[in-house]
C-alpha cells in the first residue's frame, strides 16, 4: 500500500500538473495575505504568523477559488497508466486501492501544508511566533466596519473563535477540515471516475463544489450551511464550545464526524466499484 502510494507520489512530482496546482493554490491563498500585511504595516502592529491561514480558511471566496487546484490534481483518478498493470500483478486491487487512497490523503495535505508555509513566509517581515491573537485581527473582529479595515478588503468579525480558540488551535483546526474536505471531495471523484467518464466525473465534482460555494454565498438562514460539506470545511460556521448558545451555527465534532462519516462510507463504495473496474488506460499522472 505504502509503495504504491510513494510510487504515484513520484509519478506526481515528475509532471508539471501538480507544480501548475500548487502554485495557483498559493497565489490565490497569497490574496488574503497580502491584504493582511498591508493592515498591519498599516497599523504598525505585528500578525500572529498563523494567522493568515485562519482567515484564508473563513474566507469563503479565495478557500473557494483555492480548491481549482485541487481539482487539477485529481481530475483522472485513479491514474490509471501502462506500468499500472505491472503493479496490480505484484499486488491486489484492495491493497491497490489503498495505496491510492493513501496518495490523495498525502497530495491534500500537502497542498493545503505548502500554502500555509509560503503565506507564513510572506507574513514573517511584520509577524511574531506566539500562541496568542495580534492586536491587529482583535481590532478587526470588534471593529469589522471601519475603514482601515473595509478599505483593505477585509472582514473578519468572529469573535467567537479570537475568544474561544487559541491560534494555534484555530490554524489547526482551519488546516484539518481544509484537508479533510478536499480528501473527501477526491475520494468522490475516485468513485465517479470508476463508474462514470472522466469529463463527466469532474463536471459533477465541479458542481458540487459551486453549489456549497452559492449556498454559503447566499444564504440567509445560516442554518442551511450546516447541511452542504463546503459549509463545514469553514471554521467561522461553527459554534465553538457553544459559544452562540443555539442550534445556528455548526458544532466542530459535527463537521468532523461528518467529514469522516462520508469518507468511510466513499471508501467502502470505492472497494465495491474497483471489483468491477476494467483498468482503462488513461493519461494518468501527466
Amino acid at each position: 500500500m505504502f509503495k504504491i502510494c510513494k510510487h504515484q507520489l513520484a509519478l506526481a512530482f515528475s509532471s508539471p500538473r501538480i507544480y501548475i496546482a500548487l502554485i495557483i493554490g498559493c497565489i490565490i491563498q497569497l490574496f488574503d495575505a497580502i491584504n493582511l500585511l498591508d493592515y498591519a504595516n498599516m497599523i504598525d502592529k505585528p500578525l500572529c504568523i498563523f494567522e493568515n491561514f485562519i482567515y484564508f480558511n473563513c474566507n469563503h471566496h479565495t478557500s473557494s477559488v483555492a480548491f481549482s487546484g485541487i481539482l487539477l490534481l485529481i481530475a483522472d483518478v485513479p491514474f490509471t497508466s501502462e506500468i499500472e498493470m505491472y503493479t496490480l500483478i505484484r499486488t491486489d486491487r484492495k491493497k491497490w486501492v489503498l495505496g491510492k487512497v493513501c496518495y490523495l490523503l498525502c497530495i491534500c495535505f500537502i497542498y493545503y501544508f505548502l500554502m500555509a508555509i509560503i503565506s507564513m513566509i510572506y507574513i514573517s517581515e511584520n509577524a511574531y511566533l506566539g500562541n496568542f491573537w495580534s492586536e491587529g485581527i482583535y481590532y478587526m473582529a470588534k471593529n469589522p466596519k471601519t475603514d482601515i479595515v473595509v478599505n483593505r478588503g477585509l472582514f473578519f468579525p468572529y469573535t467567537n473563535i479570537i475568544t474561544k480558540f487559541t491560534p494555534v488551535i484555530a490554524f489547526i483546526a482551519s488546516f484539518t477540515l481544509s484537508v479533510l474536505y478536499a480528501f473527501l471531495m477526491s475520494l468522490m471523484a475516485f468513485y465517479l471516475n470508476l463508474k462514470i467518464s472522466y469529463k463527466m466525473s469532474f463536471i459533477g465534482i465541479t458542481m458540487t463544489h459551486l453549489i456549497g460555494y452559492f449556498v454559503v454565498l447566499s444564504s440567509i438562514n445560516i442554518d442551511h450551511i450546516k447541511y452542504y460539506i463546503f459549509g463545514n470545511s469553514l471554521l467561522k460556521y461553527h459554534n465553538i464550545y457553544n459559544y452562540y448558545g443555539d442550534d445556528c451555527f455548526i458544532n466542530l465534532s459535527h463537521s468532523y464526524i461528518l467529514f469522516i462519516g462520508i469518507i468511510v462510507i466513499l471508501n467502502l463504495l470505492i472497494f465495491k466499484g474497483i471489483k468491477k473496474y476494467d483498468f482503462k488506460i488513461t493519461i494518468g499522472s501527466k
